[in-house]
């Protein structure tokens, strides 16, 4: 499981709670509401395939809305390394997890700090 931050502004015209709806949408491990897999979506993904914080930019940008992202950290849940932008010590026989259940932590989350927008 990872934990990820991930800063981002938004446009002016746009709600910032309507975006983080549509950005844990997209960023789930089940479907939008369009049908596409989300981006943690376990079919997704395979062992031992690391994540890059680029590929959670494109999927962010690709959000109405956002106007660009600032940063992305990412790390192992509960780890006490520093965050990084990329995780590379993904095992052979691990796969990356990211729930993002409130409940459920431990499984992987991803929080977004939205700047900008309307309030």
């Amino acid at each position: 499981p990872l934990d990820i931050m991930v800063r981002l502004v938004s446009h002016p015209d746009y709600w910032v709670e309507d975006i983080r709806s549509c950005l844990k949408e997209e960023l789930s491990e089940g479907y939008t509401p369009d049908g596409r897999r989300g981006f943690f979506h376990p079919d997704r993904w395979t062992f031992g395939q690391k994540l890059r914080a680029s590929e959670i930019i494109g999927r962010v940008q690709g959000v109405k809305g956002v106007d660009h992202v600032k940063w992305v950290l990412m790390k192992r849940w509960n780890d006490a390394a520093p965050a990084t932008n990329e995780i590379t010590d993904v095992d052979f026989n691990e796969i990356i997890r990211v729930r993002n259940n409130p409940d459920f932590s431990e499984e992987g989350y991803i929080e977004f700090d939205i700047q900008g927008g309307r309030q």
